[in-house]
């Protein structure tokens, strides 16, 4: 069953690289009921990525509905958490990329933000 489960979390549309491809190692280890249960471990090893992004991934994947915790536990010391994977269950999942914002400057009563250049400037005096 893995790979119709690789294949289903290939052709999903998650933004971000890193999103992506943990859903991918994770599907790797899918059972028919899209069970998985790598080790973040495993993961890390699997996608040559350092823990803490795994880690991230797996909450923006869990915060977005693609994985839920199964509330099972897996492992030598049930530590390994079973997620089933609600993103590919039934196909492909797509997801839109909220676009990033950036704070708007405060230009009230004409004032221009000052550049690096005018800081350098005013230093400079």
């Amino acid at each position: 069953m893995s790979i119709e489960a690789i294949s289903r979390a290939l052709q999903s549309k998650i933004p971000g690289s890193a999103n992506k491809f943990v859903l991918v190692a994770l599907a790797n280890y899918a059972d028919e009921k899209m069970m998985s249960y790598p080790s973040a471990q495993r993961l890390c090893s699997d996608t040559s990525m350092d823990r803490k992004t795994v880690l991230k991934s797996l909450s923006w994947l869990r915060e977005n509905s693609v994985i839920e915790d199964s509330g099972k536990r897996k492992g030598n010391t049930s530590g390994v958490i079973v997620y089933h994977l609600l993103g590919i269950v039934k196909g492909p999942i797509e997801i839109e990329a909220v676009p990033k914002t950036v704070p708007l400057s405060n230009t009230k009563n004409g004032a221009t933000p000052k550049t690096e250049q005018s800081q350098i400037s005013h230093e400079a005096v």
